[in-house]
């Protein structure tokens, strides 16, 4: 079984004309699964809201999950439908009474539709964490797209939206899995040196002293912060009037959006090692100055994340 057995079902969710036949739309429904939801929620439990038909809290996920996995495929169709490839070629079918949009138009559509389908997602991972639906977050936060988090120092959308506004904040955060552990890896990790571990486990919530608290918030600002950085750099997020978030087709940001982060994720770093000398944590091995490898600059150009 899938999400949608008929076309009118899939017109509950997105404004498609009936002659739209679910199979012209199944290799959309892949490609969103496949670009957009496993990379977020991961197919086991992807797997679990198709396949199971009851349980607590399942009609409001399957209804979240129907409107993302509709609008993140048609976002996704708009690019080429209407393409008929066969044996003489591609080309595209045209009548008296129909045209074909121009590109912006497409483009302002399909990020209408990746929106609403992101927007989804976003309130699916929000429903997946609530105690109505007790069931499925157990089986979210068991698994492993959940669990990864847990080796980084920032390990919540709300912990990550308190360093940097973000929109869709949820679905962000998850998509940032990689950036984030690589950043973490290449710039906090050599930094922390012998700390790193103790770091990890720091609770500011718990009964920590200050000092630590203060390592932990600043190593989290530097990680944040050069992060975005790095995505801004890449392409595939940009910052809105509404915060930053992760975008369905590649953008070119402007550099001076890019050169803010990097410098105050460069300053973040550089109090983060000059709080760890100054405190001087069990397990912490202050590295040398010439061992900076361009961690740290005396100058102002900028360091790329």
């Amino acid at each position: 079984m899938g999400l949608f057995d008929t076309t009118e079902q899939l017109q509950d969710y997105v404004s498609v004309t009936s002659d739209l036949s679910l199979q012209t739309m199944k290799p959309f429904f892949v490609l969103a699964e496949l670009k957009h939801i496993f990379p977020i929620v991961g197919r086991d439990l992807w797997k679990n809201i198709i396949e199971n038909t009851s349980g607590e809290g399942y009609e409001v996920i399957v209804e979240q999950a129907r409107f993302t996995l509709a609008n993140l495929a048609i976002s996704l169709y708009i690019q080429n439908g209407g393409a008929m490839i066969g044996n003489e070629g591609i080309f595209f079918s045209k009548t008296d009474n129909m045209w074909r949009l121009s590109d912006k138009d497409k483009a302002d559509m399909r990020a209408q539709f990746y929106d609403a389908g992101m927007m989804s997602l976003d309130m699916l991972l929000e429903t997946l964490d609530a105690e109505s639906t007790a069931g499925y977050k157990t089986i979210w936060k068991n698994s492993r797209q959940a669990k990864r988090f847990q080796s980084l120092l920032i390990r919540s959308a709300s912990a990550f939206d308190e360093l940097v506004q973000t929109f869709h904040s949820r679905v962000t955060f998850a998509s940032m899995y990689d950036l984030l552990y690589h950043v973490q890896q290449q710039k906090i990790v050599p930094i922390a040196s012998g700390f790193f571990e103790a770091l990890l486990a720091i609770d500011p919530d718990n009964e920590e002293s200050e000092a630590k608290k203060q390592i932990k918030q600043v190593a989290c600002s530097a990680l944040a912060l050069l992060a975005v950085a790095k995505a801004l750099r890449i392409g595939t997020y940009e910052r809105t009037e509404f915060g930053f978030q992760v975008v369905g087709a590649k953008v070119n940001n402007p550099s001076d959006q890019i050169y803010e982060y990097e410098t105050d994720g460069q300053a973040a770093l550089e109090e983060l090692r000059r709080l760890l000398e100054e405190h001087l944590p069990d397990g912490y091995v202050a590295l040398p100055k010439s061992s900076d490898d361009g961690y740290f600059s005396t100058n102002s150009g900028i360091v790329v994340a």
